[in-house]
């Protein structure tokens, strides 16, 4: 990636929402965003329900959506999110726990830009988001076109090298 594009992603996400009802999960991933994103703002909501209420007031620029929450579910939020004219086009990343084929073809159908299965390892999450972040996110259609491949969605991974 050039410094352009860096730059340019950078002025791009400037704030970020967490949606995800496992507390752990939840601080997981805001301590790793801290730490690789310092300069953008991350907001925190435990359930479906909560993150549609916040956007009667705020939309962030970037969401990363859990798939199983209580009271509204991750794909029941991507379908009004993307039924909705002010968030239709926002930046999404499901953040889930599980690898089904089903769950991954179904949250890329109904709206999701990428598909994140949760790492285990605080090093290989901040890996992933370092990567995802880096992503120039004006185009997000262009993200989700490189994970279907032979019309199949996969699950985005992070590529390790060995040291």
């Amino acid at each position: 990636m050039s410094v352009d594009s860096a730059v340019k992603n950078d002025m791009y996400i400037q704030s970020i929402i967490v949606a995800d009802d496992d507390s752990d999960d939840r601080l997981f991933l805001e301590d790793v965003l801290h730490e690789v994103a310092p300069s953008k703002s991350v907001t925190s909501v435990k359930d479906g329900q909560e993150l549609l209420s916040l956007f009667n007031h705020f939309v962030p620029d970037f969401l990363f959506l859990d798939l199983e929450m209580p009271r509204k579910n991750g794909l029941e939020c991507l379908k009004e999110i993307r039924n909705n004219p002010t968030t239709k086009e926002l930046p999404i990343v499901v953040f889930s726990s599980t690898n089904r084929e089903y769950n991954i073809d179904v949250a890329y159908e109904m709206g999701a830009h990428l598909f994140l299965s949760k790492p285990n390892s605080y090093d290989d999450l901040k890996l992933a988001m370092q990567t995802i972040l880096s992503f120039d996110w004006s185009n997000p259609a262009a993200i989700t076109k490189q994970y279907c491949v032979n019309g199949t969605y996969l699950p985005f991974t992070v590529n390790k090298t060995e040291e």
